[in-house]
């Protein structure tokens, strides 16, 4: 092969090498690329699913609030649960999910996501503050209930009792007074209905009703009692004073639930305000989210990468390289098909003419020389060359080795002829050797039946040895048993020896104590001696003494 055709052929290695780099550097963007839109778009798909949901949620919250503010039970549950189904969403967008491997919004939404959240902190505390306040709102819609339960039956019997006043001819001042109840009931009535309504007309509604609280029961009072100030004179007749006592025991049961409605005023007026604020908050948190998801949704459009457009890109550039890749490979193939074919001609014609030269090695002419050359066949003539050599040498050494064999046949002859001769000797002296072997295995058992009569002997006196040592053991423990009770005996000694020094110290004592007996005793006798008769009671102790 030429340097040329060499270089050539190292060219193209390395124009696929190169161009097989290519490929797997595109085949990897692209399925970088295509890898990385795919969970992008998953994550669009969540993120703008919680968008929506934080949407549709803030409008349910505005419909739970405002039920709630008017004292609805089931509205409180459903606030409350939708308040955390968009507190969960705004979580997820700004800051993700762990649980399902979503990350929080990519920084490019992040103003739209800014805006969201302030809008929806002013949503959840207008939330808190309207579910902090659940028993309050309860008990006021089921005061303002039971207070326009009781209105009918009140208005009856007020209406009873101006009829009453007017059929009996009572004065113009308690037929007024009468009707003016059936007004300030109604009048309560609507005053209660805009508290509940909220509005900047609830504050002047619960002192206006305050006021016609206080009139009520003081015209009722009035017609009841009298009232010089009012100009009204006591109800005489029976039947309206009937009308009056129920009138009066309804208002009764009526005024602690309006109690509780004036009390709640104020606290209502604040839930009302954040529920309108909610309302007004969850329109603009609708359009925030709406922009956030529409935002989202385009979020693979504005990005440089990754985008749908780099991956086609990549896969463009990635056939691009794959065809040009195929195509050189073709063309390389070819070409070395091409040179494959015109080595494999010069080959055969090589091989041919070293077969004719060999022709005559078969037949077994081993003076054949085939010709070197620098072909293929070159390296396969050179070595057959030297196989025939090597024959040659090995037929002239089977020829010498023969001859050296004749010799060499001859020489073992003669020696076969000695050998026989030592081999008879060698049997003969074999023979007297086994004699010999005979008479020591005599001797071998003879010497046996000793060495048994030693080891019976042996073993007798290490019985004794045994028993001896025994004995020896027996007897260390006697010793051992005496020494204890030598040592017991020397403890016993000390002690009585520490015992007669303590008896020896009594003894002592005694003595003493005889002593001073013994003088008390003589004292005693002179005493008696010395008394005469009347002494004799001594010389009795005296004598008891010496005893």
């Amino acid at each position: 092969m030429s340097k040329s055709s060499k270089s050539s052929t190292s060219i193209r290695s390395w124009v696929v090498i190169l161009l097989t780099g290519l490929l797997l550097v595109s085949i990897a963007f692209v399925a970088l690329t295509f890898s990385e839109l795919a969970r992008n778009a998953k994550y669009e798909q969540e993120w703008i699913a919680e968008a929506t949901r934080f949407q549709v949620a803030s409008q349910q919250l505005a419909k739970s609030a405002g039920e709630a503010a008017a004292g609805n039970l089931e509205a409180f549950s459903e606030l409350t649960t939708t308040h955390e189904e968009m507190s969960r969403a705004m979580a997820v967008l700004s800051s993700g999910d762990p649980g399902r491997d979503l990350p929080a919004v990519p920084p490019a939404v992040t103003d739209n996501l800014v805006r969201l959240n302030t809008t929806w902190k002013r949503i959840s505390a207008n939330t808190s503050s309207i579910t902090g306040r659940e028993e309050l709102l309860l008990a006021l819609a089921e005061a303002s209930s039971s207070f326009k339960a009781i209105i009918p039956d009140l208005q009856e019997s007020a209406d009873a009792a101006v009829r009453q006043l007017t059929e009996s001819g009572a004065p113009n001042q308690q037929v007024f007074g009468a009707s003016r109840q059936l007004v300030l009931a109604d009048r309560m009535l609507r005053r209660v209905s805009e508290i509940l309504q909220g509005g900047s007309s609830a504050v002047s509604a619960a002192r206006n009703l305050q006021n016609e609280i206080d009139l009520f029961q003081q015209v009722l009072n009035a017609l009841l009692r009298g009232n010089t100030s009012l100009g009204i004179t006591q109800v005489r007749n029976q039947q309206a004073l009937a009308s009056l006592g129920r009138v009066r025991t309804l208002f009764g049961r009526a005024r602690p639930h309006l109690q509780v409605v004036l009390d709640s005023s104020s606290d209502l007026f604040e839930v009302r305000g954040a529920a309108d604020e909610i309302f007004l908050d969850s329109s603009e948190a609708y359009d925030h989210a709406g922009d956030l998801a529409e935002q989202l949704a385009n979020l693979s459009r504005s990005s440089a990468w990754p985008s749908l457009e780099t991956g086609v890109l990549g896969l463009i550039a990635m056939l691009v390289i794959a065809i040009v890749l195929v195509g050189f490979v073709i063309a390389a193939e070819r070409h070395r098909a091409t040179v494959a074919t015109s080595r494999n001609r010069h080959n055969q014609r090589a091989i041919l003419k070293l077969l004719d030269e060999l022709s005559s090695l078969a037949d077994g002419d081993l003076t054949v020389h085939a010709s070197v050359t620098n072909e293929m066949t070159g390296a396969i003539a050179d070595a057959v060359n030297y196989a025939v050599e090597r024959l040659r040498e090995l037929v002239m050494a089977i020829n010498d080795t023969a001859v050296s064999v004749a010799d060499s046949a001859q020489q073992t002859r003669t020696s076969a002829s000695s050998l026989a001769k030592a081999a008879g000797q060698q049997a003969e002296q074999i023979d007297s050797a086994t004699e010999s072997i005979k008479n020591m295995a005599q001797s071998f058992d003879a010497m046996a039946e000793r060495s048994l009569e030693s080891r019976s002997t042996a073993q007798r006196s290490v019985e004794m040895a045994h028993q001896g040592a025994e004995k020896v053991r027996e007897s260390i423990s006697g010793m051992n048993t005496i020494r204890d009770e030598i040592q017991k005996t020397s403890k016993r000694i000390k002690r009585l020896g520490e015992s007669s020094q303590e008896i020896g110290d009594i003894i002592g004592l005694i003595n003493g104590i005889a002593e001073q007996t013994n003088v008390l005793a003589l004292n005693a006798a002179i005493q008696a001696a010395s008394a005469g008769g009347a002494g004799k009671g001594f010389a009795v102790v005296a004598d008891e003494l010496q005893q």
